[in-house]
């Protein structure tokens, strides 16, 4: 398989303005407002894999429909992992990327989107957060955010709400790819913990986890995990 293309360490933060009645859909007003590794689809920014179906002859014994969004969990474009090794040895990021609706948003202005408290990995001799941000897209749709810190999702949740404890992505596709650095591989049956500060009752932010074999945002090297919602959130490898 070709080397994915690096990309360079990326932070970004962008603040979009709110005229009157338009409809923002996903706060994403063109293509480039989305950030590498993701594409507009429908007016929503979506994860692309570095190799497009175009490329699938890299891939011979993928199917073409492979790369869709859709595409169920451990098909995002990877060869079939040898039976005897654990399909997740290697895990090495996990990427959360926001997918809170529209218009959910409008509901938390100073907070929008998920508010990403932090991750964890747990199993028997594992016990790691996220502690290096590798890459991370936050937006700010109505210039009023007010938890702007990138690095407020690493290390232990804190489940507070001080906006400096907790990063707000903002919607529309923002995402943040955090590294792990666990003791012994992560493997089938460890736990994947998301935790997200619920600012209110009936918060609908929501966002979808995958587990990463790379540093960089390269959703042909992630496997997709679940989608996640307020609060506390536990996913298991399976």
């Amino acid at each position: 398989m070709p080397s994915p293309a690096r990309r360079p360490f990326a932070l970004h933060l962008l603040a979009l303005p709110v005229w009157g009645a338009l409809a923002l859909s996903g706060c994403i007003l063109n293509a480039e407002a989305c950030g590498e590794g993701f594409e507009l689809q429908a007016g929503r920014c979506r994860p692309r894999p570095e190799y497009d179906a175009g490329d699938v002859p890299a891939f011979p014994d993928v199917p073409q429909d492979t790369f869709s969004w859709d595409a169920k969990p451990h098909d995002w474009g990877m060869p079939e992992p040898d039976a005897s090794a654990d399909p997740y040895t290697g895990t090495v990021a996990i990427l959360v990327v926001d997918r809170t609706p529209d218009e959910a948003l409008n509901g938390t202005p100073a907070t929008p989107g998920f508010d990403l408290d932090g991750i964890e990995v747990l199993g028997e001799g594992v016990d790691v957060t996220g502690e290096r941000l590798l890459e991370s897209l936050i937006f700010d749709p109505f210039a009023q955010s007010i938890a702007q810190d990138d690095a407020a999702s690493l290390g232990r949740a804190e489940s507070s709400s001080d906006p400096h404890t907790f990063v707000s992505l903002g919607g529309g596709g923002a995402y943040q790819l955090l590294g792990i650095s666990p003791p012994r591989p992560v493997r089938s049956g460890d736990r994947l913990q998301i935790y997200e500060f619920q600012e209110r009752r009936g918060d609908f932010d929501q966002a979808s986890v995958f587990a990463c074999f790379t540093t960089v945002v390269d959703l042909s090297l992630c496997r997709y995990m679940g989608d996640v919602g307020p609060g506390r959130s536990v996913l298991r490898l399976e």
